[in-house]
């Protein structure tokens, strides 16, 4: 994404001027976030948080107004920020459009959630994606494997897999990011970078490419 496709959007709310930066093509969204931004005016404080998603974003006053910041994705989300909101919005965008193609519930995953991964998944063309009910503070209840696994009849042994928090598997697969909403008990299949499949049990919810 070049500087030349980014747009800064600018809006005076009761004389405070709130600005927000991301792709061109995210313009909608961006009004429609800043309208709720608007809306929350009485609350604003320096490092005031707005959940979007599986994420926060915040407010950062600057210069007698505020900037609407994300954490950056594409470092590490939990100390650093970014002025570019566009990869906060991309997600939140692919992730409802598989829930909405999919036409289900989302259940709760925030980006700092562990999922659970076969070693080396990333280097994998396919992938499987299964979630179950989990109790644990800050696990997501994801599995990520292989798809087809080698050997079907074959347990993974603990020191096959790798534990990782949902931000790290954005950066290495965004596909399987856009898949996280989805509820307990539904699965995907991951051909590339393209949500495939979203099945329960027999049941096929959404054909992609998605």
């Amino acid at each position: 994404m070049t500087a030349s496709e980014m747009k800064t959007i600018t809006r005076d709310v009761a004389g405070t001027r709130l600005t927000a930066t991301a792709a061109a093509e995210l313009q909608p969204m961006i009004d429609g976030l800043l309208g709720e931004f608007e809306r929350l005016r009485a609350d604003w404080f320096d490092g005031y948080e707005l959940w979007l998603g599986w994420g926060p974003l915040y407010l950062s006053e600057r210069d007698g107004g505020f900037v609407v910041t994300s954490p950056d994705y594409a470092r590490n989300p939990r100390t650093d920020r970014s002025d570019v909101i566009t990869a906060a919005i991309a997600l939140t965008v692919g992730q409802s459009s598989i829930i909405t193609a999919a036409e289900v519930q989302p259940e709760d995953v925030g980006f700092d959630d562990a999922v659970i991964c076969v070693r080396e998944w990333e280097a994998e063309s396919m992938l499987s994606m299964s979630r179950i009910s989990s109790t644990t503070p800050g696990d997501s209840g994801w599995f990520i494997e292989p798809f087809p696994p080698a050997d079907r009849a074959k347990s993974w042994q603990p020191d096959e897999l790798v534990r990782l928090p949902a931000w790290r598997v954005l950066q290495l697969r965004a596909a399987v990011a856009r898949a996280l909403p989805l509820p307990v008990g539904v699965s995907a299949i991951i051909d590339g970078d393209r949500v495939r499949v979203v099945i329960r049990d027999s049941e096929i919810l959404a054909n992609g490419p998605l």
